[in-house]
């Protein structure tokens, strides 16, 4: 089943000096992480410029939640459907509270459709070292690895991956 990778803001890694909106578009990422920034950053949304530091870096969620619902209305499903987020590394079998990815689909959730709900219901079933520290990117890896805490009964799923885009798949084979 193919996954459809979306990059809703990219930049240059292979360059000595990033420009300006290089510099943006990975701390928009980092931000999205709740990883600290260096300075200051500005990412566009719906025409209007928004910008954040470390004070107000947990805002680009906000920020996010138009970007991917603007393009899922355009190229991704329709509603009514259930968005099940893919967990963070930190999001083991005895993680408690609300993940990053989980954030992220809700705030997609909130500007696409009283129609779209999340379900939390994917953890790891064990610990994972996270990709930029050397942990696996490898899919079937990764799917082998992910737990099911309980079922999505009746649903279109769309699954939402912790990157730099809105990412989906769109089947509901195996939940």
């Amino acid at each position: 089943m193919a996954l459809k990778l979306v990059c809703l803001s990219t930049y240059l890694t292979s360059i000595a000096v990033w420009r300006r909106v290089d510099r943006d578009a990975h701390d928009f990422v980092q931000a999205l992480k709740d990883y600290p920034i260096r300075e200051y950053s500005s990412i566009r949304v719906r025409g209007q410029w928004h910008r954040f530091d470390n004070g107000n870096r947990q805002q680009v969620v906000t920020w996010f939640g138009p970007m991917a619902a603007d393009y899922m209305r355009r190229e991704g499903p329709s509603p009514p459907f259930v968005l099940v987020p893919v967990p963070s590394s930190m999001s083991g079998p005895s993680f408690c509270g609300v993940n990053t990815p989980t954030r992220m689909a809700t705030a997609i959730a909130h500007q696409y459709s009283e129609d779209v709900r999340v379900e939390d219901v994917l953890r790891w079933n064990c610990r994972m070292i996270p990709a930029h520290h050397g942990g696996t990117r490898h899919p079937r890896l990764l799917y082998e690895r992910l737990l099911l805490l309980r079922p999505v009964a009746d649903a279109h799923v769309v699954g939402s991956v912790p990157s730099s885009g809105g990412n989906w798949r769109t089947s509901a084979v195996g939940l």
